[in-house]
């Protein structure tokens, strides 16, 4: 487990984008090779169905018979090393009843659970879950809008190693105008990425999307000449992990 993850959070993003997040921040959890997706844990977590997962998911709104599976789960004690998620998607669908049901695991859940609500609209969610969750927003400039295969591995949650990133070149290297509409593509995100993580006091993050943006605006001041894109992008991937 990279990070001991808060007891309860609320992510606030946009559909497909929120739930990609949610599966790859959960195969990184829980896989022993920091969610590489390749093998049986993340592959669990890709169809909602680990052992250490719980994955809720209304089709018109909760119901407190919907949240019985949580009571019955958090019945069982975990050893000291385990962990176990529970996943409420459209968490802006709990009646006052329903979320009111929760307040107390949520605030002081039993030794290795973890909550983590998905919502569109943090405006939608009682003051009462707020108020006991870990507030994180997605960026609505995901990587999987990117097209790229180089925009996509310098923007994704989950880090590419050295060999898979020049494997990417070595199947696409951009020329020299497509290099430079990749720079202001990432770098766009990560000024995103930054703004978010100072209203967030995430620290950690701020540091990271700092660092990125100045070698990326050192990128576009000094952008590949014509032959070079592939040891510009070597330079600019190995300056930023």
């Amino acid at each position: 487990m990279i990070n001991k993850p808060p007891p309860a959070q609320l992510l606030i993003g946009k559909g497909d984008a929120l739930q990609r997040f949610t599966k790859e921040y959960l195969q990184q959890q829980v896989c022993l090779l920091n969610g590489c997706t390749r093998c049986s844990h993340c592959h669990a977590i890709e169809q909602k169905q680990h052992a250490s997962l719980l994955w809720l998911t209304p089709e018109k709104h909760y119901t407190l018979e919907m949240l019985e599976p949580i009571k019955r789960v958090v019945a069982f004690t975990l050893e000291n090393d385990q962990h176990y998620f529970i996943v409420l998607e459209n968490a802006h669908l709990l009646s006052p009843a329903c979320a009111n049901s929760l307040l107390k695991v949520l605030e002081e859940p039993p030794r290795g659970y973890h909550f983590i609500l998905l919502t569109e609209s943090l405006d939608a969610i009682l003051p009462t879950i707020q108020s006991r969750c870990f507030i994180k927003t997605i960026s609505t400039a995901s990587h999987e809008t990117f097209v790229h295969d180089i925009a996509y591995a310098l923007t994704a949650q989950k880090a590419h190693t050295a060999f898979e990133f020049l494997q990417i070149l070595e199947k696409s290297t951009p020329d020299e105008v497509t290099s430079l509409t990749l720079i202001e593509q990432i770098l766009a995100y990560w000024l995103e990425q930054y703004k978010i993580s100072v209203v967030e006091n995430n620290n950690e993050q701020q540091k990271k999307a700092s660092l990125i943006i100045d070698i990326l605006k050192k990128g576009l001041l000094q952008p590949p000449m014509p032959g070079s894109s592939k040891i510009f992008w070597k330079n600019v991937f190995l300056h930023c992990v």
